[in-house]
């Protein structure tokens, strides 16, 4: 699945959707008004606090420890987990490219010519 295309992403911007998961990890709710919404980090984490009943948690999902396959139509969602590290990569030709070293998606790896 999509769970581990990971990239990384200011948390000042509006670079992600929201999905909120349970406490236990067994439920996760995406919360976006429409297809593709984004916002900041802190606004995705105000959401999902805002829909923990008294007694319960929500938080932001963490796909990297719990592999929930749910339709996200958020698109790409804030998690916890921290950026490890973003780079660039300067080609031959001039053209830069953003290389995100957590991801598995082929197209923010190094050399990936975008």
């Amino acid at each position: 699945g999509n769970q581990d295309t990971v990239r990384c992403a200011d948390p000042t911007t509006l670079g992600g959707g929201t999905a909120c998961c349970s406490g236990d990890g067994t439920t996760a709710t995406p919360q976006c008004s429409y297809i593709g919404e984004t916002v900041t980090f802190d606004e995705a984490r105000r959401q999902c606090a805002s829909l923990a009943e008294p007694g319960s948690h929500q938080a932001l999902c963490d796909w990297y420890s719990n592999p929930i396959v749910v339709k996200l139509e958020c698109g790409y969602t804030w998690t916890n987990a921290a950026c490890d590290r973003l780079q660039v990569q300067v080609h031959p030709t001039g053209w830069v490219s953003i290389v995100h070293s957590d991801t598995t998606d082929l197209h923010f790896q190094r050399d990936n010519r975008n």
